[in-house]
């Protein structure tokens, strides 16, 4: 049955209804069953053309019709509106379970628009590391500096120890220094006294100069042997008081 139909048969079914068209047709059943069973009992038994017993019972079997179509109708029409109610219950459950399926399809769409945010914003992050990473030299080039830099750290470390060695020398060598100082210093506190005594001894040999002068014209060869020993023995004083030498260890 198509809409068009569907539409002329409720349409007809409103119309019918407003105008009371089935009560009509029952009344009509009834007046002519009243004619039909009356026209047994009519007087002298004499009935116009119109009312005789065979045009009743046809004009009631007419109405029993009218009255029966009506019936049949309405059972089909309560049958289609079950059926209609059927269709409808159905309808409604297959959009309830399109509804819940929705549902579930929405949590679904946001669960995995939550997953595609989080792996968008991670891509993104990662997008921004992977920049900078580019920005530094590549594994080979790092090990490389990376050797480079241990050669040099070991050169330094040797060249700290031998730093250390040298200082220790010098510590060593300024400590001899110091023990030096020290003792030029005791001389030179006295330089006086070791004045007075140079002065002495040339004084003394002056004096000794001057008795080999007076003897030199008697014997000359003596008098050479006691220059010599006269010199001898002032070189020997002067050592007694000279200045001890320091030894140096060279680096």
């Amino acid at each position: 049955m198509t809409s068009a139909e569907d539409d002329i048969i409720k349409k007809r079914l409103l119309i019918e209804g407003d105008s009371g068209n089935e009560d009509r047709i029952i009344n009509k059943l009834i007046k002519n069953f009243v004619k039909w069973t009356n026209s047994f009992y009519a007087e002298n038994g004499i009935l116009n053309e119109e009312e005789n017993s065979e045009n009743l019972y046809e004009q009631l079997v007419s109405s029993l019709g009218h009255a029966e179509f009506g019936l049949i109708r309405n059972q089909f029409i309560v049958e289609m509106n079950k059926n209609e109610q059927e269709n409808y219950k159905m309808l409604y459950e297959k959009i309830s379970n399109e509804i819940e399926k929705a549902k579930k399809k929405i949590i679904e769409n946001k669960a995995e628009l939550v997953e595609a945010r989080k792996i968008r914003k991670n891509r993104q992050e990662y997008d921004v590391l992977a920049k900078q990473i580019l920005n530094y030299p590549d594994r080979r080039e790092m090990q490389e500096t990376i050797k480079n830099l241990e050669a040099k750290v070991e050169s330094l470390k040797k060249a700290e120890c031998d730093y250390d060695r040298k200082i220790d020398l010098r510590r060593k060598q300024f400590s001899v220094v110091l023990q030096s100082l020290s003792s030029l210093k005791n001389l030179i506190e006295s330089d006086t006294n070791i004045d007075e005594y140079l002065n002495q001894i040339e004084m003394h040999d002056d004096a000794h100069m001057s008795k080999s002068r007076i003897k030199k014209d008697q014997s000359p060869e003596t008098n050479e042997e006691m220059d010599e020993d006269t010199k001898q023995e002032t070189h020997t004083k002067r050592d007694k008081y000279s200045i001890p030498e320091v030894e140096m260890e060279e680096s």
